[in-house]
């Protein structure tokens, strides 16, 4: 028992250890607020490299979907017009050492009307020129 105590502590500090977005609280919904933050030293996509260093002009793009096997994008803020021009709705807030956030109501942010659920939230972290870049992340949203 002590053994497996020990090796699952060990697989869930691995896991936290590699994520590049966390969610407070862990199992959002879609009409509260909730904290997104962002470790770009864990990103994958090697195009995220430009971004480490970077302490302003980075944003978020992002999108709601209805569906959680659809688009997650289907939804997105209205300013967020071109990848290459920053929303300002989507500025992020660094918190030092490559790690930003951003607070977020995801029905009133991607405009979704009452009647349609949020199921999903596509994210991309990038600068404001869009030339830098993470990997797309899916996260899930919980019924109210």
């Amino acid at each position: 028992m002590k053994y497996l105590i020990l090796a699952l502590t060990f697989l869930f500090s691995y896991q936290i250890k590699g994520q590049v977005v966390k969610v407070e609280p862990i199992r959002p919904t879609s009409d509260k607020e909730f904290n997104l933050i962002f470790d770009l030293n864990q990103s994958a996509d090697p195009r995220a490299k430009k971004l480490l260093g970077k302490t302003d002009d980075v944003y978020l793009w992002s999108g709601a979907g209805s569906n959680s096997e659809g688009n997650p994008f289907e939804f997105s803020p209205k300013d967020q017009i071109k990848f290459s021009k920053p929303n300002p709705k989507g500025k992020l807030t660094y918190l030092g050492n490559n790690l930003w956030s951003i607070r977020l109501r995801p029905r009133t942010y991607f405009s979704v009307p009452d009647s349609i659920p949020i199921k999903i939230l596509g994210l991309v972290i990038k600068s404001g020129n869009g030339r830098a870049q993470t990997e797309n992340f899916i996260i899930d949203i919980y019924k109210d």
